[in-house]
């Protein structure tokens, strides 16, 4: 995860007994090339907000399909969405075209931030082959 990640994967990622790799952010932001270098054999799980939270951090999506592209396949990428309704409709794009492409990519979104409805989250299974 990054430097800057949101608070709750560190939380996530401790409770569930793993180990966190935190590679320094890049302008306040996720430093993909950094982030692809520092996984590891044990690695299983990558952490990923775009936007980021809490610095508000774009990635353009042609450099996270890049990213995606490099990592293992029997590495999950989490792509937290929760802030995609926030940014402007030309800089938004639908990841979940990927899910085919990379079956280790799992894409989080909420209705809790546009909507108003805290607590509901949706999310698309991850189909790699160590999670099936």
């Amino acid at each position: 995860m990054s430097q800057y990640a949101f608070a709750v994967y560190p939380i996530s990622t401790t409770a569930a007994g793993a180990r966190c790799i935190v590679v320094p952010a890049l302008d306040y932001g996720h430093d993909l090339a950094a982030m692809a270098a520092a996984i590891e054999a044990t690695t299983r799980l990558v952490w990923i907000a775009n936007p980021n939270n809490p610095t508000g951090n774009f990635l353009p999506y042609p450099q996270l399909k890049s990213f995606m592209a490099e990592v293992p396949k029997d590495v999950a990428v989490v792509l937290d969405e929760a802030y995609n309704e926030y940014l402007p409709p030309h800089m938004r794009d639908d990841a979940t075209h990927w899910l085919n492409e990379f079956p280790n990519l799992i894409i989080t979104r909420t209705f809790s931030k546009i909507y108003g409805l805290a607590g509901l989250r949706g999310g698309i299974r991850c189909r790699c082959a160590r999670c099936r």
